[in-house]
Formats: C-alpha cells, structure tokens, sequence
C-alpha cells in the first residue's frame, strides 16, 4: 500500500480567502539544505544571491517577477520578490517546488508517454486475472506503434528544448536537427594599464587608457597569441572553464579583446551565444567572466609585458576599485531621438 502523502506547508487559522497573484519565476537558485533552512527561518536577512539578482525582481502590469530558492533535498522552496532590497521583502514558502519545476519542464510528449505507460502496466495487472503470479514483456509496449510515435515526438521535444537547437523537422522516421545561428553581445569594462618606469628601482606607472588607443590591434594580436597557448581556450575562450551547465550550452565563446572607441579604449568579452541572454544569463555571464578577469585568465595575462611604441606595459582586464562588465547597450546608449529634436526645436 502506498505510503501517504506528506507535504511542508505554512497553514493559516481561519482564513477566509486566498488572493493568489500571478508570479514569474525569473530565476532558479538551488541551495544545499543548510544553507535552505537557514533562509527559511531568517527570511529578512540579508542574501549574496538576492543582492546577485535583485534587478530581476519588481512589478511589471500584472505579473510579479521573482527568484526561487529550492533545497536540493528537501525539493521545497521559498518565492522571493525583493524589490530592490537584498532581503526577501515578500515571499512565499511552495511545498515541493522542484516537483513543480520538474512539471513545468517536462514536455507534453512525456507526460503522454507516462500516462500511456500506467494504462499498460494497469492492463497488465488486469489481464492477469487471479493467477499468482504473471511476466509483463517491456518490448510489447515499446513495440507498439502508437508507443513509438509519442517517444519520436518526446525527443523531437527535448531537442527543441536546447538553447543551441534553431529548427527541427521530421522526415518520416528521421530527425533533423539544426543549430541556430550565434549572436553577437559586447561586454565592456575599464582597462588599468601601468608602465614600466625609465628607473626600474621605481614603481610601475599607471598610465591613460587611452594613451594607447591607436595600438588596439597590436594589443589584440597579443592576447590571440596568449589565447591561443591553452587549447581549451583556441576555440571557446573564458566560457571553456565555466562549470554552470546552462552556460556551457547556451555560450559559444567569450573572448576577451580591447577596443578603441572614440579615442578611448575599452577591454571587451565578444560573447557570441545561441540566441540573445536574457537578464539572468547576463548576471551568471558576468559573474563568470569576471572570475576568469579577476583571478583567472586574466591574472596570467596581466603579467606579460607589452611593448607599445617606447613604452613596456602590463594591462590588465580587472580592477579593484572601479571594475564593470556591462553590454554595449548600456555602456553606449544611444540618444533618445525624441529628445535630440525637442531640443533642436
């Protein structure tokens, strides 16, 4: 006999009404259950993956969007809108959140083969009469037709699902599958260039950006030739070393470079992706690449001379102090058309 259901929830006394609002789940936050029980006992406190995401979470017409905490054993969680705060300022605790996810994701194709797979196994049974025993052959099922048609259509599903998959097509019994074309985003972030001085006995000189501007190119060649040293690096650049599996997926590659923009220059990570990231990938993006500027690749590199015109440099992608990685839309935003012509007016 089945065991009975035993769910986690938050019961109130004697209420009268419910009024439910419709909630998007912006982001998914897996927490080990420490870290879980924690946040649910001390909701107010304040939350490195909160703060991380915050800009996610506000009001939009009728819809909330929020995060969602889930512990990785206990499958529950917690719906956090914080609006603009790094405390879940409103939330809600969801008794078996990873089962609703896993609902969410899981393709009409499946739930069909799932419901098609009880009703054999219950005809099974059933066929079996009131013998005490009887065998139950898996290729019969799997032999039928109806059975194979919905498992075609499963996994002409998942392969959609896939952030590097553009279209699909099924011809007969095969499947086509085709990748969609990469996209280009610019990310941009100060550079700090020192020199060495005429005086070795003195310390490096933090020199101007933009006093090398015009050597763009030859800077570039040198971080291709750094670049080109790792192998696992040749053909994904920074995105190569990233342990988060979406990302992997989703990102081609990330290569760092330097540009000359209106006399200034700018370190730049050309990601070229499998459609446009959304505002999460973007957070993740940065968090990723800003670890590899920081204390990877970038720390490799920030220690090999340069040599522009008479001086020797070490540049370097990251900074302490005023550090960015932003898109170019937000970098650069272009003008507002409206206003130019009510001030030309």
């Amino acid at each position: 006999m089945s065991e009975k259901l035993i769910i986690n929830a938050v019961l109130n006394r004697k209420a009268d009404c419910y009024s439910p609002e419709k909630c998007v789940v912006d982001k998914v936050i897996k927490l080990n259950e420490t870290e879980f029980k924690n946040l649910v006992e001390h909701p107010l406190r304040e939350r490195y993956f909160i703060r991380k995401y915050r800009e996610l979470m506000g009001v939009e017409g009728n819809l909330s969007h929020c995060i969602l905490a889930v512990g990785k054993e206990s499958g529950d969680g917690l719906l956090i809108k914080s609006e603009g705060a790094d405390y879940a300022r409103y939330s809600q605790f969801i008794p078996n959140a990873s089962g609703i996810i896993a609902a969410h994701e899981q393709t009409s194709a499946l739930s069909e083969l799932e419901k098609c797979l009880k009703n054999w196994v219950a005809d099974c049974v059933s066929d079996s009469g009131d013998k005490l025993d009887f065998c139950v052959h898996t290729n019969e099922f799997l032999g039928d037709k109806h059975t194979l048609e919905l498992l075609n259509e499963w996994v002409c599903q998942e392969i959609r699902k896939h952030p590097r998959i553009g279209f699909l097509e099924r011809k007969n019994d095969e499947i086509v599958a085709v990748k969609g074309e990469l996209t280009e985003t610019k990310l941009y972030c100060p550079l700090k260039i020192v020199s060495e001085p005429e005086n070795y006995s003195a310390d490096l000189c933090e020199e101007n950006p933009e006093k090398y501007a015009d050597y763009a190119a030859k800077i570039n060649a040198k971080i291709h030739a750094d670049i080109s040293r790792d192998e696992d690096m040749q053909t994904r650049g920074l995105i190569a070393f990233t342990d988060n599996n979406h990302l992997y997926s989703k990102v081609f590659s990330a290569f760092p470079q330097v540009e000359n923009r209106d006399g200034n220059l700018y370190g730049v990570i050309a990601v070229k992706s499998y459609g446009e990231p959304d505002k999460a990938d973007l957070i993740d993006l940065a968090e990723e690449l800003t670890g590899q500027l920081s204390d990877g690749w970038g720390e490799s590199f920030e220690q090999r001379e340069i040599r522009l015109g008479d001086d020797v440099v070490y540049i370097s992608f990251w900074n302490s102090e005023n550090f960015f990685l932003l898109p170019e839309s937000e970098m650069f935003p272009e003008p507002d058309i409206k206003q130019m012509i009510g001030g030309l007016s």
